[in-house]
């Protein structure tokens, strides 16, 4: 560095470089934290300061500096020290990385409090700056040498902790499960997420004395509702449960609103009545007791027992009726109708009736060929 510039610096750094190097510091200690996290600690620290003379002109050329950690901020003995004989400036600024000289150990941080020294040399010797505390970054050198300390080793532990009951990333054996598990023992709701979304919540339910807790996989958009208990919601999305005991499998925007409902899954379904099941399919409702629809689409089943097989438009409404095919309609109590794929509503005309509409007719075989078949409404002779 230039001698006679140099003259000047003790005086300047002592009421400009120590701001800098605060500002400085501080912001490297930051983009040093992602890299901390990422990549494990980094065994070196960036530093950057500045340098100007005593009229407050940018220096230019190199500078030899000397750093040192200390425990205090005034006094005491150097823990750590590493001196740059010829550092680059340019219009004022330098930048350093401490520990590329002398290491950083990770021992030097086992203390909460730490300061650094900067001392410049002048020409007729090393001027020391104020002491400047660290910030919380540099201990993450610390935190890395605590991966590999025993469960011996680690003082003050909370009481459950202390004996290593812990669950392992490798499995566990001895396990009790009266007495060992992982979960709550308040009325809160445990949580599971992967990539930083939920995935499974195990929440608190009580039925009386009974504790009867509900199980909602799959998005956070899925949710019990009116203080159900012991229900299910398997995974999917949008999907909604809304009575006691009452289950959906999966799928999307499905609705169990009837006590010990089901729904299996699709888009769409709604099971509404007590003890109802829709096995899946799109927009399909299974509206009355024990009402029962397969798959299918657009299918609805809103008589007591009443059971819609499949298909497409289909209507149960009759009690104990069934119906399957395409725009079948079973309206008395016992019809069984079942309607071929054209774009025509049949409907039954009378309770307990079979009624069949099949526009290429209807056969009935026993123990013969389908050439000997006995077609409805002709008489079969040999």
């Amino acid at each position: 560095m230039n001698k006679k510039r140099a003259l000047g610096i003790t005086a300047v750094l002592i009421t400009v470089f120590s701001t800098i190097f605060i500002l400085r510091f501080w912001m490297t200690a930051q983009a040093l934290d992602g890299q901390t996290m990422q990549a494990g600690a980094p065994t070196q620290i960036s530093f950057q300061g500045y340098l100007a003379d005593d009229s407050g002109q940018p220096l230019d050329g190199t500078a030899a500096l000397q750093f040192d950690i200390y425990e205090s901020a005034a006094g005491g003995a150097s823990l750590w020290q590493e001196t740059h004989v010829s550092v680059p400036v340019s219009n004022g600024y330098f930048a350093v990385y401490l520990g590329s000289i002398n290491p950083l150990q990770p021992s030097i941080f086992s203390h909460p409090t730490r300061y650094l020294q900067v001392s410049v040399d002048t020409g007729s010797g090393f001027v020391a700056m104020p002491r400047q505390q660290f910030t919380a970054v540099p201990y993450a050198l610390q935190a890395e040498n605590a991966n590999q300390v025993s469960w011996s080793g680690i003082t003050n532990l909370p009481p459950n902790l202390n004996g290593g009951e812990v669950w392992s990333m490798h499995g566990n054996n001895d396990i009790d499960p009266n007495t060992h598990y992982l979960g709550t023992t308040n009325a809160v709701t445990l949580t599971l997420a992967v990539s930083g979304t939920t995935a499974l919540r195990l929440l608190p339910a009580v039925d009386g004395e009974v504790v009867m807790p509900n199980i909602i996989g799959g998005a956070s958009s899925n949710q019990i509702l009116y203080g159900s208990s012991g229900v299910v919601i398997s995974g999917g999305i949008s999907n909604t449960v809304s009575n006691y005991f009452a289950t959906v499998s999966g799928g999307r925007h499905n609705t169990a609103s009837g006590t010990n409902t089901t729904v299996g899954g699709g888009a769409h379904n709604t099971a509404s009545g007590s003890d109802a099941t829709v096995g899946g399919g799109k927009h399909n409702t299974a509206s009355s007791v024990y009402a029962t629809i397969g798959g299918g689409r657009n299918n609805t089943a809103s008589g007591y027992f009443a059971t819609v097989g499949g298909g497409l438009y289909n209507t149960a409404s009759g009690d104990h009726s069934f119906t399957a095919g395409r725009l079948a309609h079973a309206a008395h109590d016992g019809a069984f109708v079942w309607a071929d794929n054209q774009a025509i509503t049949y409907t039954s005309s009378a309770e307990n009736q079979f009624a069949i509409h099949a526009s290429g007719g209807v056969t009935l075989a026993v123990n013969a060929g389908p050439d000997k078949a006995v077609q409805v409404g002709e008489r079969y002779r040999d």
